[in-house]
């Protein structure tokens, strides 16, 4: 991993590090993101876009991932991540909520386990990996090294977001319905 920007470790608040990530995300960030990524996986170039507008609205993305499908595995379209405002997470949840979308939202005392969430990404049939998995406390500084102690505080006190799409294989409703949510 390319050593990180200082100013990850200057970010105090939720809304700081989701201007992190959207600069990041953009190419604007040197370095790379303490989620241990020098840059965005491959399959995210065509979300960037997406992600930065929902970063710059206030929601600190945390994971995401395209809807596609293969010969045998598909995947769901999917987001999720950190909100400090009470309203923006209530405009995405209820506007996500009305187009039939699967809505999670988790304070600090709903930390799911590991072996719960939404299944996302299945390969024969089987589940692969999950969303809506909240971190906090030790978790999290683990998979975020390099924060301010005031940004790991930020982020267990916020709402850990998570939108993912029904349907296996769909690429364009998610990210259509939260960009109508967060303009």
């Amino acid at each position: 991993m390319t050593r990180l920007d200082r100013r990850w470790a200057k970010a105090r608040t939720v809304p700081d590090l989701a201007g992190l990530t959207a600069d990041w995300l953009e190419g604007r960030l040197p370095g790379g993101h303490p989620g241990g990524y020098d840059r965005p996986d491959e399959e995210t170039t065509d979300l960037v876009p997406d992600l930065a507008r929902l970063n710059r609205a206030g929601w600190a993305t945390d994971c995401s991932q395209p809807g596609e499908s293969g010969p045998r595995w598909d995947q769901r379209a999917a987001v999720d991540g950190w909100v400090a405002d009470d309203r923006l997470c209530d405009e995405i949840a209820h506007v996500a909520d009305g187009w039939g979308l699967i809505v999670v939202r988790q304070s600090d005392e709903e930390c799911i386990g590991p072996d719960t969430g939404v299944p996302v990404t299945r390969a024969g049939g089987r589940a692969e990996t999950w969303f809506g998995r909240r971190l906090a406390g030790r978790d999290l500084r683990h998979s975020l090294p390099g924060l301010h102690r005031r940004a790991y505080r930020a982020l267990d006190g916020a709402t850990y977001l998570t939108v993912v799409d029904p349907a296996w294989g769909r690429a364009d409703r998610l990210w259509h319905v939260l960009d109508r949510a967060v303009r």
